[in-house]
């Protein structure tokens, strides 16, 4: 789920009914309506109102500082200030038994999650973030991700065997527990359940291969129907052909993917962070001498201003 969209849904939990919170809310969605802005001053100066109104609603008080991390973390790229308005969130809601508020404080550990992995280079913390996020909000779309980076950590050769095992036996769990789960999660829109039971039976498929259990990867593959794989699943797909020692249809989907980003300068970024998990994905290794992977795993260097 991109992150723009889950917000989406997490600003349509319910509306505060006392007044002063109905201002901060009302901010809230002003900000969210500037998004997409190329600038994002206009959003952050509408949500720093929103929480200048000292909303009495846990909720609203959360879902503001949810966006503002969330921006600062997607579009400003003040990292640690990303990083501060999560551990509010989390550190606010220790104990929480409000449905509502333990979805956002699951949402804020995810992101967490996300950054300490992706700019702080931590998959350890992140895997714990992800964990944590799953015993607080159980779903498909948490324990798949979660069963990602263990994979990743579970396929590096630089970690001992032992921790490797282990890291591939979290990952075949958190895989199957997603497939269990997917059914129960986007229920009311079928076609993103669909993809997104696809996607997590796909990761199930990924590690089961990558652990040599050819005739449970076989079953496990035959029940997927493969017309409902989205954008979404196009790595997890590159990844499972380079497992089967398919290079060229690695290679094809990969392209693919990377075109799903941004064009032009707007998505140089976020290109380069594809780039940054193709490089480090242990089992794309033997394909990054390829000459055309070039375009996969050498960065745009920023211009020159």
């Amino acid at each position: 789920m991109t992150m723009a969209r889950s917000l989406v849904l997490l600003l349509a939990l319910a509306a505060p009914a006392v007044a002063g919170d109905q201002e901060a809310y009302g901010l809230l969605r002003q900000a969210y309506d500037r998004w997409n802005d190329p600038d994002p001053a206009e959003a952050l100066r509408l949500a720093d109102e929103a929480l200048a109104q000292n909303p009495t609603s846990k909720v609203v008080r959360t879902q503001i500082l949810l966006f503002i991390g969330s921006l600062h973390q997607v579009k400003t790229g003040n990292l640690d200030a990303a990083l501060e308005r999560y551990d509010q969130i989390i550190q606010s809601l220790v104990g929480v038994a409000d449905p509502q508020l333990k979805q956002l404080k699951a949402e804020a550990m995810v992101r967490k999650g996300t950054l300490v992995y992706s700019e702080r280079n931590d998959p350890e913390a992140a895997l714990k973030l992800y964990q944590s996020a799953h015993q607080t909000n159980q779903l498909s779309t948490t324990v798949e991700s979660a069963s990602q980076l263990a994979f990743r950590m579970g396929r590096d050769p630089a970690r001992g065997q032992a921790a490797r095992d282990k890291f591939m036996e979290v990952a075949l769990k958190a895989a199957q527990e997603a497939v269990q789960l997917a059914p129960r999660q986007f229920v009311g829109d079928e076609a993103r359940q669909a993809s997104n039971l696809a996607k997590c039976q796909l990761q199930q498929v990924i590690v089961l291969t990558a652990l040599g259990q050819a005739d449970e990867a076989k079953a496990a593959w035959d029940a997927i129907d493969k017309a409902k794989f989205g954008d979404a699943a196009l790595y997890q797909r590159a990844l499972l052909h380079a497992l089967r020692g398919e290079a060229d249809e690695a290679t094809a989907l990969l392209k693919q993917f990377m075109g799903t980003r941004p064009a032009g300068e707007d998505g140089r970024a976020a290109r380069n962070q594809l780039r940054k998990f193709i490089r480090s994905e242990p089992d794309f290794e033997a394909l990054r001498s390829r000459p055309d992977w070039k375009e996969l795993v050498e960065d745009e260097p920023t211009p020159r201003r």
